[in-house]
């Protein structure tokens, strides 16, 4: 298990907090949790007022780092032909980053640098389908994040790629 833990946190790292408990050392803790079976996985979501969420599937790397995801806080919008002048009209005091993406489901590191950022910063996510968007900033491969540099109010939008490494350190 130590092992899965350890790839779970490797897999996850600066997205979602991993911790491991032992519960014959911290049986307070775990009582606490009803974790009396080996291994109990619980998500503490972002609201501290709700319930923690166990976990109940097989206990396979995938599965659990998607249990997890499933439950960030997201902040980003996707941005689509109808709501893209909105996007870009809006919060002209934050920055603007676009992710160009050919997933169907928000990434986790757009999830985590949106809620990081969000007093500062507005994320934006276009997909794959969205071809007039992509074309209008010369997006030529997916993924691609570009930070928005031009203005509103007619003015054409232009934006510089990230060209670093895709992750959070």
């Amino acid at each position: 298990m130590k092992d899965l833990w350890s790839k779970i946190s490797s897999k996850l790292y600066g997205i979602i907090t991993v911790a491991g408990v032992n519960c014959v050392d911290n049986d307070v803790l775990c009582d606490e949790f009803e974790a009396y079976g080996c291994p109990a996985i619980f998500v503490a979501p972002a609201n501290i007022e709700s319930d923690y969420i166990k976990y109940q599937g097989q206990d396979k790397l995938g599965r659990i780092a998607s249990f997890a995801v499933k439950h960030m806080e997201n902040f980003a919008q996707i941005v689509n032909e109808f709501n893209y002048e909105r996007f870009i009209g809006e919060q002209l005091n934050k920055m603007k980053v676009l992710l160009f993406t050919n997933k169907n489901k928000t990434a986790p590191l757009l999830k985590a640098l949106s809620k990081e950022y969000r007093k500062t910063m507005v994320f934006g996510e276009v997909r794959k389908n969205e071809k007039g968007i992509i074309g209008k900033y010369n997006v030529t491969k997916l993924p691609t994040i570009m930070v928005l540099t031009g203005g509103s109010g007619g003015e054409e939008n232009t934006g510089v790629v990230y060209e670093g490494p895709l992750r959070k350190d």
